[in-house]
C-alpha cells in the first residue's frame, strides 16, 4: 500500500460521490479483491483518476494501473498532491521516479492536472473542477 495520498483519494471517492450521485468511482484499497485483477479494472474503467504523490510512484501496484492505463489510451486526470511533507512532487521529480520508463512520465505530465488542497473548503474547488473534467457536459453546469 502506497503510504502518500491513500487517505487523500479516499476522501475525492467519498466526495465525488456525494457530489455525483449515481457515479460509480473505483478505489483499489476499497474494491479490488484480486490485485491480480488490476489490469482488468483498469481496461473496464471509463476514466483513470491518479492521485499523484511520491508513494504513488513508489508503488509496484501503481505503476502497474498506470503503465495499464497508457497502453489501453485511457483518459488520465492527474489530481496532484500541494504539501511537500505529504507527497508532492515537481515535474522533474517525476521524470526522475519514473527513470527509463519516459512514456509514463509524459503521461502523467501532460494529462490534465488538479492540485489537491487539504483545507476543506479548497477541496471542494478541487472536486467541482474533477468532476466538471469528468462530466463535461450540461451535468457538470448544475454542480
Amino acid at each position: 500500500m502506497w503510504g502518500t495520498g491513500q487517505d487523500a483519494a479516499r476522501v475525492i471517492k467519498e466526495r465525488l460521490k456525494q457530489l455525483v450521485p449515481g457515479i460509480s468511482v473505483f478505489l483499489d484499497v476499497d474494491d479490488l479483491d484480486d490485485v491480480g485483477l488490476l489490469e482488468h479494472y483498469v481496461e473496464a474503467t471509463g476514466h483513470v483518476l491518479i492521485f499523484l504523490s511520491t508513494g504513488y510512484l513508489q508503488s509496484r501496484n501503481c505503476l502497474r494501473e498506470l503503465r495499464c492505463a497508457v497502453d489501453k489510451k485511457k483518459p488520465l486526470l492527474i489530481v496532484r498532491e500541494t504539501e511537500r511533507a505529504r507527497g508532492a512532487m515537481s515535474d522533474e521529480e517525476v521524470r526522475e521516479a519514473c527513470g527509463k520508463e519516459t512514456d509514463l512520465a509524459k503521461a502523467l505530465l501532460d494529462a490534465p492536472q488538479i492540485e489537491w488542497f487539504r483545507i476543506s473548503q479548497f477541496q471542494q474547488m478541487s472536486l467541482l473542477q474533477i468532476a466538471r473534467h469528468l462530466f463535461p457536459t450540461s451535468e457538470a453546469e448544475e454542480l
